[in-house]
């Protein structure tokens, strides 16, 4: 990215030039509010509106019942409730939007203004706050209120001072490291060269040129402007001029014997005696040639473009700030000069003096009465001249020793700040393609680009690589409000805050669940887990019970709850919860779902079993088709010590069987799972053998069990026809003859395919037998096998080869 050169002189052309100044965002702090701040989530449903029929408001009320995100009718109601004095009403309306809405910094100030003129300041200054709370990155409210409390303070000045810069200093606190809060700071800096605080003001630029904000170069040149036109001691701290003015006054000294050690080589009579001639109060061409030069320069070895704007100043004969530093530098003259003025000597103290210490040409023969002659009026106007070209050549020394040390300290304020000046500016080139890619950065319901959010998080991951936390913080503040719908920002920001500052993660969790995601159970869920390790369960429990509000009849939400009760041994509450759940079940699955979950929870953990069961059955009759609830009843009466309660397990069964709404395949598979426990579990012959015989009525009735199939085809994958296995049908227990018959049918399969190639089964897709191949190293080939008529009982046949081992039975 080429940047464009910067056209002050303050840096030196080897620099780089500075990043061009983003376009400032031409939306207006009401044009955002009204258009692009709006909040899709629910707050508090607003009071039960007036009949519809009686005002416009009740209209708007009974709307914004049905649909509390619908920003337009919020603008429509807000507008009618400004216009009236209903106080009351106004303050629910603005109250209501913004919580709503609190982003909506527009209408902060609206609502600020209204309370202004309804009940006064104070009011209007607490709705200040509240919204300043709400959104702390608004540049225009902080200005709106600093404004407002400049205009409408009744303290004294100096408290009015204080106050309104206490204001000022809260907001460049909150907002002060923004990339685009230079508005604010301009502010601040106006304000207190307003106020005639220079020192002060050259304090906000010592923080502002540290901080890479959209106009950092237009703040360096400010500052510059700041040094150059005021005196130094107006302006820089006490320890900065004292330290300064020495560093600046050891160099003018080196400098004036250096002069003076090159003027001893040389006479000096002749140039005093030049002077001597010169009327009194004119500077020798000498003189004037020196102070010019001296003032022209400013100082020597300035190799930049910071001395050059320096000597800018002082050669413009900046008077009043020159000899204005006259009393700090109130050293001798230069011993140049005084070793110029030493070279004729001046008349004795008693020829000129009169008696009083005034230096007034008195001729000696004055004293005896005497008229004086001419000889003895030239001499004493002659020292007076010497003396008044002596005074007059160590002001000029003075002046010009002044002028040279004003322009040594504003050049080295200047140096000091230039380095600060340059590392800002690198800190602004890293930022600025991130900065760029901010196209939207205020609040608004309609989703950000992907662009947008990718640009975010890069941001994001090249500040804490940076590893400023003040930055990071404020980097992710900015961010949480361009991307406050966004769950996975605000989850990010936790984790951060997790390792850097663990006690600002309930802030975060604050705002993110209580006003931006209000409908999002996984930040919702993971801040309750939050608060719980804290050991704050209460907290955990209403923040799990505040999710249930926002989004009811969530099955997830319900089972956090209640592991959260379990958990803390609180039985009484997950009875509670479990038939608060019941009662608002919204379907039947939901309902079969909490009893079943209920019933595990009332056997296992609260060991009532009768209550548990009679739950189940309260499911049952509320769906009696339902074959699931009957096995997890069947479940539940297995699963207790030993093997349960053998006559509550036969009257699930029974149940069963007798159930009109269960289907007849649903009913044969009850009958078949009874069978298998009696024979494994059973203590009555009587009673199998009546399951014995439930079983096989129900399995004939049936049809045998499925679907006729057809023939087994079995065909070599190298060679040799396909052979055709006839299909073994299934037969019922008991039936000798048609199991053998079945065995045989296999057996003359096999004697077939002997005189074939190898070949590879195709299996069928159930009901297979493994059998061997007739010949040697022939594979394993797979053919119908009959069944007992039992469940899981299965009959291999293995064809009679001599020699051979019976194989592994490997079937699925």
């Amino acid at each position: 990215m080429s940047l464009p050169m910067d056209t002050s002189e303050s840096m030196p052309s080897t620099l780089a030039a500075p990043p061009p100044v983003l376009p400032a965002s031409t939306s207006t702090a009401e044009d955002v509010s009204t258009t692009d701040a709006a909040s899709p989530v629910s707050a508090s449903s607003p009071a039960d509106p007036v009949p519809v029929t009686e005002t416009p408001e009740a209209q708007f009320w009974a709307l914004l019942k049905e649909n509390p995100s619908d920003f337009d009718t919020w603008v429509k109601l807000l507008q009618i409730v400004e216009q009236q004095d209903k106080t009351f009403a106004a303050r629910e309306a603005f109250d209501a939007f913004l919580n709503q809405f609190p982003y909506c910094y527009g209408y902060w100030k609206k609502y600020a203004d209204y309370e202004q003129r309804q009940s006064g300041r104070e009011m209007a200054k607490e709705v200040y706050k509240r919204g300043l709370a709400a959104v702390p990155l608004s540049i225009d409210l902080w200005l709106q209120y600093a404004t407002f409390t400049d205009q409408t303070s009744k303290a004294s000045d100096l408290e009015k001072l204080e106050e309104v810069q206490a204001v000022y200093e809260a907001a460049v606190a909150a907002a002060g490291l923004d990339f685009r809060s230079d508005r604010l700071w301009e502010t601040y800096i106006d304000w207190q060269k307003t106020n005639n605080r220079l020192k002060e003001t050259l304090i906000l630029f010592d923080r502002i040129l540290r901080i890479p904000t959209q106009q950092y170069s237009k703040h360096f040149d400010r500052f510059k402007e700041l040094v150059t036109s005021q005196r130094p001691v107006d302006v820089l701290s006490d320890y900065e001029y004292s330290q300064l003015y020495h560093e600046v006054d050891a160099v003018i000294s080196a400098q004036e014997k250096a002069a003076a050690s090159a003027a001893a080589a040389g006479p000096s009579t002749a140039s005093l005696a030049q002077a001597s001639l010169v009327a009194p109060g004119t500077a020798t061409p000498s003189t004037t040639t020196a102070t010019d030069e001296t003032t022209a320069d400013g100082s020597t070895g300035n190799n930049h473009a910071v001395a050059s704007a320096t000597g800018e100043a002082a050669a413009t004969g900046d008077a009043s700030a020159a000899t204005g530093d006259a009393s700090a530098a109130t050293g001798d003259a230069s011993p140049a000069t005084s070793e110029t003025n030493a070279s004729v000597e001046p008349p004795a103290p008693s020829e000129v003096s009169n008696g009083n210490g005034d230096e007034t040409a008195v001729p000696p023969a004055a004293k005896e009465g005497e008229e004086p002659d001419a000889a003895d009026i030239a001499a004493a106007a002659a020292a007076e001249d010497i003396a008044e070209l002596k005074m007059l050549a160590e002001q000029e020394a003075l002046a010009k020793r002044d002028v040279k040390m004003v322009a040594g300290i504003r050049e080295r304020a200047i140096a000091a700040r230039y380095a600060i000046h340059r590392s800002t500016e690198e800190a602004v080139r890293k930022r600025w393609s991130y900065e760029e890619g901010i196209k939207r950065p205020y609040f608004h319901v309609k989703p950000l680009e992907r662009s947008q959010l990718k640009n975010w998080r890069d941001y994001l991951e090249f500040e804490t690589k940076e590893g400023d936390a003040e930055r990071i913080a404020m980097l992710y503040e900015r961010c949480l409000v361009s991307c406050a719908l966004y769950e996975d920002f605000w989850v990010k920001y936790i984790k951060y805050l997790e390792s850097t500052k663990p006690d600002l993660m309930r802030s975060i969790y604050t705002r993110a669940c209580r006003i931006h995601l209000k409908k999002k159970p996984n930040i919702h869920l993971a801040w309750a887990a939050y608060e719980e390790a804290k050991g704050d369960v209460s907290a955990a429990r209403q923040v799990l019970a505040d999710l249930d509000k926002f989004v009811p009849h969530i099955v997830l939400i319900m089972l956090h709850r209640i592991s959260l009760e379990r958990r803390h041994g609180h039985h009484e509450n997950v009875i509670r919860i479990f038939e608060e759940a019941l009662a608002q079940a919204s379907s039947s699955d939901a309902f079969n779902f909490y009893s079943w979950r209920y019933a595990r929870y009332l056997a296992k953990v609260c060991r009532d079993l009768g209550k548990a069961r009679t739950v189940m059955q309260t499911a049952i009759e509320k769906d009696s088709g339902n074959k699931r609830l009957f096995q997890q009843l069947l479940s539940l009466e297995m699963s207790q010590d030993g093997i349960g309660d053998e006559t509550q397990i036969e009257a699930v069964f029974t149940a069963a069987q007798n159930s009109a709404a269960l289907s007849q395949n649903a009913k044969q598979g009850f009958a078949q799972r009874r069978l298998q426990f009696l024979e494994e579990y059973g203590s009555q012959g009587s009673v199998l053998m009546e399951a014995h015989e439930c079983y096989q009525k129900m399995y004939k009735k049936s049809g045998g069990g499925g679907k006729k199939r057809n023939h087994s085809q079995v065909q070599d994958s190298t060679a040799g026809p396909a052979v055709k296995v006839p299909r073994v049908d299934d037969v019922s227990a008991g039936d000798d003859s048609q199991q053998n018959n079945a065995f045989a049918n296999a057996n003359r399969a096999l004697q077939a395919m002997h005189s074939q190639q190898p070949a590879t089964a195709t299996a069928q897709p159930a009901q297979q037998a493994y059998v061997y191949g007739a010949q040697q190293q022939q594979p394993w080939m797979q053919v119908p096998y009959a069944t007992t008529g039992q469940p899981a009982t299965t009959a291999y046949q293995y064809p009679a080869v001599a020699g051979q081992a019976w194989p592994t039975y490997q079937y699925q």
